[in-house]
């Protein structure tokens, strides 16, 4: 399912594009699985709706991903 994502990115023309991979659903994960989904995934983000685990620290890392990809491309010097 992550190829298939990548591959229409790619098709579109967003490969360059940063992005998180948040694994969903960390409470019902078994316990004999999550190390392997980590291990597996570097920099993914375990996060579970459910009871809110993880999504202050997903929320900031959006911001700071959005903020680091697009505050170089704006110019706060021009004048409108």
């Amino acid at each position: 399912q992550m190829e298939a994502v990548e591959n229409v990115l790619e098709d579109m023309g967003l490969a360059h594009v940063p992005r998180l991979l948040a694994l969903n659903k960390w409470d019902k994960v078994g316990d004999d699985k999550k190390a392997g989904l980590i291990l597996g995934n570097p920099g993914a983000m375990p996060v579970s709706a459910q009871t809110g685990m993880g999504l202050e620290r997903l929320s900031h890392a959006i911001e700071h991903m959005v903020f680091d990809f697009y505050a170089p491309h704006t110019d706060v010097t021009a004048s409108k």
